[in-house]
């Protein structure tokens, strides 16, 4: 039965993958193979797989929609919040023009660095920094996207390598918002703020210089590429 079923987590894996190319709707795509993955392990035995935060309903069944009630409520409370919070202030920041005069004003003084790609660089170090505070990807996109993107254009980069940055400055999920990082200091059995301040960012900080340096060298090379010159 464990073999039968380590084969069909597999394929549910890349059915998975197969339907968020074929751009079928990602939520409930997710959804649906988190929930038969659930199942999967429901027949196998396991039993434990309540989250902190749910109560036990006594019949396993009923447990799966407790799992799906306790989640659908911590990211709603948490991420979910985030995401509606960024999305709404930066809905507010294109109606009142605040974007555009953002823009306007940083535009100048940035533009004196000569360098469109080191201007790259700092962004992404500056989002990375942001990160910290706003832990969700979507959140954040949607902040650096009416603020940092245009900005970014108007000094020379190319959309593509400015696109590149936004998507990259939340590469690293640091504890204890990110759930990975707890649950990877969980399993070295640290506290998680143990965990950030005495490795993850002792880590982070030349990681991501690097990937900054990174982003100057390839941005550059691909907009060469590409026939695309910043100004």
């Amino acid at each position: 039965m464990q073999t039968i079923s380590l084969w069909l987590a597999v394929a549910i894996v890349f059915l998975t993958g197969w339907a968020i190319i074929k751009k079928y709707q990602v939520n409930m795509v997710l959804f649906l193979a988190g929930f038969l993955l659930n199942v999967l392990a429901l027949f196998n035995g396991t039993s434990d797989f309540l989250p902190k935060n749910a109560t036990p309903t006594g019949l396993l069944g009923f447990d799966l929609f407790e799992l799906f009630r306790a989640i659908s409520r911590t990211q709603i409370a948490g991420v979910g919040f985030i995401i509606l919070v960024s999305g709404g202030f930066a809905s507010y920041m294109q109606v009142t023009g605040a974007s555009d005069r953002f823009v306007t004003v940083c535009a100048k003084p940035i533009s004196l660095l000569k360098n469109p790609y080191l201007i790259l660089a700092f962004v992404f170090i500056l989002g990375h920094c942001l990160g910290l505070v706003i832990t969700s990807a979507a959140g954040l996109a949607m902040l650096l996207i009416v603020t940092v993107y245009p900005l970014i254009i108007s000094v020379g980069c190319s959309p593509l390598a400015a696109a590149a940055v936004v998507a990259s400055v939340l590469c690293v999920g640091y504890a204890p918002a990110s759930g990975v990082a707890v649950m990877a200091a969980e399993l070295v059995h640290l506290d998680p703020v143990q965990y950030l301040v005495s490795y993850q960012l002792t880590m982070a900080a030349p990681v991501v210089l690097v990937m900054a340096l990174t982003h100057v060298i390839v941005q550059r090379y691909y907009d060469k590429k590409d026939g695309t010159k910043a100004l």
